[in-house]
């Protein structure tokens, strides 16, 4: 599906984390506006879906970093439970010290567990985060969906085949640079690729992961249901998936 407009602006007066918290060096501004744009995005996608703000009272951003999507969603939290949670504990306790209150933070390891009850959450959203998980993505998809209560709504992003050639297409240097090397683009258009993880970068726990949509329907089916998808849902690029348990609708 194709996100349409959205009059959706989230604000807050939360301070923001100085440039060596940040993913990609930004400005403050475009820290702050490329996290409202993303959730957006995000909201437009499930609300799609059917989602309701009324049968909502617990939230979770699984791969959080310092904040910059859960913030947009402050005001939400105001009645709400909010909870992030990420690996990178340096932007983690920037979060804690600085989000809370109304936002709640977590740091967690690479092992699929976080620690949370059974079906605790009604909204989880991870945006750009098994864009980077290699071989434990099933295993982390497994534990969200544990996490995911009865009538709950799952939103991820991935680098699907749209994805690819959103990057080929606008010409993203990093994106065009991979495809040049390879004939992935190729292969995930005609279904033939599944899963890859292209390139370790940073500490050597993260990787370009990219995924092709029919994998991603396949993977997901035995314990989720897939709603929607959304391409271009994140930072223009990624696709967005809208995923509820199994059992729901």
């Amino acid at each position: 599906m194709t996100l349409g407009p959205s009059d959706r602006e989230p604000t807050d007066d939360l301070p923001v984390p100085p440039p060596e918290l940040m993913e990609y060096g930004e400005s403050p501004d475009k820290h702050v506006s490329s996290g409202r744009s993303d959730v957006r995005k995000m909201l437009a996608a499930v609300d799609a879906c059917g989602f309701d703000w009324r049968q909502c009272e617990t939230i979770l951003e699984f791969g959080c970093g310092n904040g910059r999507m859960l913030r947009a969603l402050s005001d939400k939290a105001a009645t709400r439970t909010a909870w992030g949670a990420d690996i990178q504990s340096d932007k983690v306790m920037w979060a804690m010290e600085n989000l809370n209150p109304p936002l709640n933070f977590a740091v967690t390891t690479t092992v699929p567990h976080l620690p949370f009850p059974d079906r605790h959450f009604d909204l989880i959203f991870a945006g750009s985060v098994f864009t980077h998980i290699g071989e434990l993505h099933v295993a982390w998809l497994l534990e969200l969906a544990r996490l995911l209560a009865p009538s709950g709504f799952l939103y991820i992003t991935v680098h699907d085949e749209h994805a690819v050639e959103l990057g080929v297409d606008r010409g993203l240097p990093h994106i065009a640079e991979q495809m040049k090397k390879s004939s992935f683009a190729t292969s995930l258009r005609s279904g033939e690729v599944d899963f890859v993880s292209l390139m370790p970068y940073g500490r050597g726990m993260l990787s370009q992961v990219k995924m092709s949509s029919a994998y991603v329907k396949r993977l997901t089916a035995p314990f989720l249901r897939l709603v929607d998808t959304f391409p271009g849902a994140y930072g223009n690029l990624q696709t967005g998936y809208v995923l509820v348990t199994a059992t729901s609708g």
